[in-house]
């Protein structure tokens, strides 16, 4: 299962496999990596930018529940809503 968003730069992919879900793109994987995750601010910042970019809706239509696993790029972490 894939869940697919355009345009180009916003572009990524989630693919599921058991209960992991990856998020690939090149700009979310940028966000992340670029995101100091040791402060709160910048956590919660990324979250919104991922929300604002579709990326939690895409992860709900995959079938996510809160506490499985989602990773982007090199950085895993918990879903929650």
């Amino acid at each position: 299962c894939h869940w697919q968003v355009e345009p180009e730069e916003g572009e990524f992919t989630v693919i599921r496999e058991e209960d992991r879900f990856i998020v690939k793109g090149k700009r979310v994987e940028r966000l992340v990596k670029m995101t100091n995750l040791s402060y709160q601010d910048g956590v919660e910042r990324l979250g919104f930018i991922l929300r604002k970019m579709g990326v939690e809706e895409a992860l709900k239509k995959e079938g996510i529940q809160p506490g499985q696993t989602v990773q982007i790029g090199d950085v895993e972490f918990e879903f929650v809503e």
